[in-house]
Formats: C-alpha cells, structure tokens, sequence
C-alpha cells in the first residue's frame, strides 16, 4: 500500500498562513531558525504538520500545564527572564565613551 500523498504548502502559502511577509520565512531559512522545509529541484516547499509543529513550538506567554508539553520540549522559555537594570551596567556613548551615570561617578 501507497503511503498517502502529503500536501506541500509553498513559501507564499506559508507567509498567508502565518501573517507573515514571504520575505521574513525566506530569512528564517537562510540562517537556518526557520520552519523545516523540502526543497525539490530548486523550488521550496513545506509540510503542514512542520508548519504547524513550529508555530506551536513559539508560542508565549499565558499558562501552559504539564500536560500540555510534548516529548522533548523544554520549559526554559517559561522561565522568567532576569532583568538587568541599567544603573547596573556601564553605558558606553556613540564614541565609544563612557556615560556619565550613576555606576561611573560611583567609580571616581
């Protein structure tokens, strides 16, 4: 028996799907973050599920259960990032001087 034939979406089929401009998928791929892809001859081409499966992989915010989680995700991205305050860093200006804050009049 015959596997079924899958459907492959192109490239501008994906950006409509996605809300997103054909060139930004074109980007993804190049530097290779993008949604899996089969390239046949020349042409792109994408299967719904990847598609699918990648959009549920960046999806952010709000609460996910563990049961929502799938083999093999992790739950790093629902970590709360640690916020740097600025008066903690030393700023430099666009010659490459330092600003005059807080941290460099600490320093003097």
């Amino acid at each position: 028996m015959k596997p079924p034939i899958t459907r492959l979406l192109t490239s501008r089929q994906r950006a409509e799907m996605e809300q997103r401009s054909v060139r930004t998928i074109e980007r993804e791929r190049e530097r290779g973050n993008g949604c899996p892809y089969v390239q046949l001859g020349r042409r792109i081409y994408y299967r719904p599920e990847d598609v699918e499966k990648f959009i549920a992989a960046h999806v952010c915010g709000g609460e996910r259960s563990p049961a929502d989680l799938q083999v093999g995700d992790t739950a790093a991205h629902l970590k709360p990032r640690k916020r740097l305050n600025p008066s903690d860093t030393l700023q430099v200006g666009r010659r490459g001087r330092p600003r005059k804050t807080a941290v460099t009049e600490a320093l003097k």
